[in-house]
């Protein structure tokens, strides 16, 4: 985690949802973060700081009290939070309120609600029981009509945009392995692949994502030159390409064998049988594709 010093105390606060007042107080009487100041005596915080005080707000929610949290250590604070799962009250009410945020088409409180849903219920619930759902439900409905298209843009690039964000404050090793993320041509939609280079970094992996609707040799490159060690694919529309298992093939028969081709998405296990046959392994989630992810790296 990035330890520069380079947020604003209100920065903070929209990123972690704790109030200003209650950042200072944490501060003075805990010693829960030691900010830098600038040149004009303004606070300083890094990532690291951020994502500290984002489990403090989560923890103390849970009932654990601020003066124990504080005196724990980056790694200690984490195997609490770990092991402490969220009020699944708390996940369905997030959903509720970021949908009504992008109907409303307000991509200012879409993203509040982002950022308060990633203190409250913190990485792993986000992506997965949050983020995942939202925007399955928003392709849903938009397939089926019920959902305008300008309110399916916004809520695109309100996740876009947030998962971003998240993903450059990854600071992975530098000699971490490396996963390449995009969708395949004729794959139109990007967030699942976003998804995917999210999860791979949540699991120390180093992650390069490529956005969608990419041909195989240009996918086969990418992973040539960085010296990937797996690629995900995001198949998610549409459900029914005929070209895709030519497709998968070629890209096999591209990358070579032993590359771990890895595939997900709404739509993945409707072309099952051209992913086995192009050697790919169908992931039905991001939990399992951080494990497989995991079983790659033993030794």
């Amino acid at each position: 985690m990035d330890t520069h010093p380079a947020h604003s105390i209100s920065v903070v606060a929209r990123r972690t949802g704790l109030g200003t007042h209650q950042i200072r107080a944490w501060e003075r009487r805990y010693g829960a973060v030691v900010p830098q100041r600038s040149a004009g005596g303004h606070r300083l915080y890094s990532e690291a700081d951020i994502e500290r005080l984002r489990l403090l707000h989560r923890l103390t929610g849970a009932g654990h009290p601020i003066g124990h949290l504080a005196r724990l250590s980056p790694e200690g604070l984490g195997a609490l939070a770990r092991s402490t799962p969220p009020d699944p009250p708390l996940v369905a009410d997030a959903l509720v309120r970021c949908l009504a945020g992008a109907n409303r088409l307000d991509p200012a409180a879409l993203d509040l609600e982002l950022n308060r849903a990633h203190a409250e219920l913190g990485h792993h619930v986000l992506v997965d029981q949050l983020l995942t759902p939202l925007l399955t439900q928003t392709g849903q409905l938009w397939q089926q009509g019920t959902l305008p298209m300008a309110v399916e843009h916004l809520i695109s690039a309100v996740v876009r945009s947030f998962l971003g964000r998240l993903h450059t404050s990854a600071a992975p090793p530098p000699g971490a392995p490396l996963l390449v993320a995009t969708s395949p041509a004729g794959q139109r939609h990007e967030l699942g692949a976003l998804l995917a280079a999210h999860a791979a970094l949540s699991a120390g992996w180093r992650a390069v994502f490529l956005g969608p609707d990419l041909p195989a040799d240009e996918i086969a490159f990418a992973c040539r030159r960085s010296g990937a060690q797996a690629l995900a694919l995001s198949l998610v529309y549409p459900t029914g390409d005929t070209a895709l298992p030519g497709e998968l093939v070629r890209l096999r028969n591209l990358v070579g064998p032993r590359l771990a081709v890895l595939a997900g998405g709404s739509a993945a296990a409707g072309y099952q049988p051209a992913l086995e046959a192009a050697g790919c392994h169908l992931v039905s989630d991001l939990a399992e594709l951080r494990r497989t992810l995991a079983q790659l790296e033993a030794p």
